[in-house]
């Protein structure tokens, strides 16, 4: 019907639209209609439940130290690659921490190409909610509430475009605040044990289709 519909008419006929034999559809155009028709559903369901609110600020803690800067600021600065003048945080952050401003926008704004159906499907698996447990631990919300689907939407959203970057997951975060646990990420004991664990699933799972241990 829809093909019926498109063909040209003739403007030396009296018939209209000229009916032309429909081609059977062959399986390889079916899946591809089928992929096209997946990736749309799934850039519009993301569109349809992105949070009303997402992060305006990002709080850094280091055991009971603490500072908290807006998540725009950080925006201005990787755009213009100046700080803004009302930035006072952000300003005595970065000289606390004594760190070069072009490297932090460096590493806030390298982004990773994904596919997003299978990032999505790679989010929901056992070894994905492995993987978010152990981010979780150092990106989190302050209450420490729903940290994996908090994460897990963060990135969904973040990687909407196809791209992916630390800036995108921390504007995406769906609290008005996010937290960063520097003592904890920069722990020996969060990497061995956390990693560890994560990647004796992933090797379980690689090795034996994905039956729990």
């Amino acid at each position: 019907m829809i093909r019926y519909l498109l063909q040209s008419k003739d403007p030396d006929s009296d018939r209209g639209y000229q009916h032309q034999p429909q081609r059977a559809t062959t399986p390889c155009s079916f899946i591809s209609l089928l992929v096209t028709t997946s990736i749309t559903t799934v850039a519009t369901l993301l569109l349809a439940i992105r949070p009303s609110q997402s992060a305006e600020y990002l709080t850094l803690t280091y055991g009971s130290l603490a500072r908290t800067v807006a998540i725009h600021h950080l925006a201005q600065l990787c755009e213009t690659g100046t700080l803004p003048e009302e930035a006072h945080e952000l300003s005595a952050m970065l000289t606390l921490l004594s760190v070069d401003t072009d490297d932090v926008c460096r590493s806030l704004t390298d982004s990773v190409a994904i596919d997003l159906v299978e990032f999505d499907r790679a989010l929901h698996s056992q070894i994905g909610e492995d993987l978010l447990f152990v981010v979780g631990q150092v990106i989190h919300n302050r209450p420490r509430v729903a940290t994996i689907t908090s994460l897990r939407g963060a990135l969904l959203i973040a990687g909407e475009d196809g791209v992916i970057n630390a800036l995108e997951l921390l504007e995406s975060y769906p609290t008005p605040e996010v937290l960063i646990d520097l003592d904890r990420l920069f722990s020996d004991d969060w990497v061995k044990d956390g990693f560890a664990d994560f990647s004796r699933d992933f090797a379980w799972d690689t090795w034996n289709d994905g039956e729990s241990p």
